[in-house]
């Protein structure tokens, strides 16, 4: 099912909303799809966008890819309306929102779907933003941060994303890239998070994020190029260049 895309008005955002509260009591409501082309919830945007309910999302990148095409004819100050990504996110609500086991929804907080205003607060956790804004920034380079499920933004979306001096920077997100990506498995490698939140474990990620601070005390890290920022990292790291 294709459809031109649209915006939730503040009557929209509030009634989605008040969907998303009443899923959490109970998990298996019908998904109130008519309130896409309703026209007292919804607004036009400008530009054109058509998109298509049939396409699978196996992953973040997935997703970044598809919206990065699909977007690219509309304004770019519709990229920052929050209604957009509200309706974007009611469309494809059976991917962002999957039913459990036991058929029923668990839609977790509201930011996953409605975008929150401000770094800090939630807003790198929208489900179908990020992605999208992730790959915008960085296309392939950003693979570590992307191979997820769309469902799934997992512990370096927590970690970097929701730093916007890191995810903005092109050199850290490559450098990140070639540590934590396994371009074998096409996935996160393995043992980059700390178990324990007490030590932080040497090459881990959060080592990682404890070394980029220290290193802005004495360089400029938005001028560091890939390999400047590489030689930079202490030995603890080649293991993961050699994994």
């Amino acid at each position: 099912m294709k459809k031109t895309l649209r915006a939730f008005n503040d009557l929209g955002i509030s009634r989605f909303r008040y969907f998303l509260e009443q899923l959490r009591i109970n998990g298996n409501l019908s998904v109130p799809f008519e309130y896409l082309e309703d026209t007292a919830l919804t607004t036009s945007v400008d530009g054109f966008a058509e998109v298509d309910s049939n396409v699978i999302f196996s992953s973040r990148l997935d997703a970044g890819k598809y919206f990065s095409d699909v977007l690219k004819e509309i304004n770019e100050n519709e990229v920052e309306n929050i209604g957009v990504w509200a309706w974007l996110s009611l469309f494809f609500f059976d991917q962002v929102c999957p039913k459990n086991a036991k058929g029923f929804m668990n839609p977790g907080q509201d930011y996953r779907y409605i975008p929150a205003k401000g770094f800090g607060k939630g807003a790198h956790r929208h489900l179908l933003k990020i992605p999208f804004i992730i790959y915008k920034l960085h296309g392939d380079n950003a693979k570590v941060l992307l191979v997820s499920k769309i469902t799934k933004p997992g512990n370096i979306n927590e970690e970097i994303v929701s730093r916007q001096k890191l995810i903005t920077n092109p050199s850290i997100v490559s450098v990140l890239n070639e540590l934590y990506y396994d371009k074998n498995e096409n996935k996160v490698k393995k043992g980059i998070d700390d178990k324990k939140k007490i030590l932080t474990k040497k090459g881990s990620l959060r080592r990682f994020v404890q070394i980029i601070n220290q290193l802005e005390l004495t360089y400029d890290i938005y001028s560091l190029t890939f390999d400047g920022l590489l030689d930079l990292l202490p030995e603890e790291f080649d293991v993961w260049l050699n994994n």
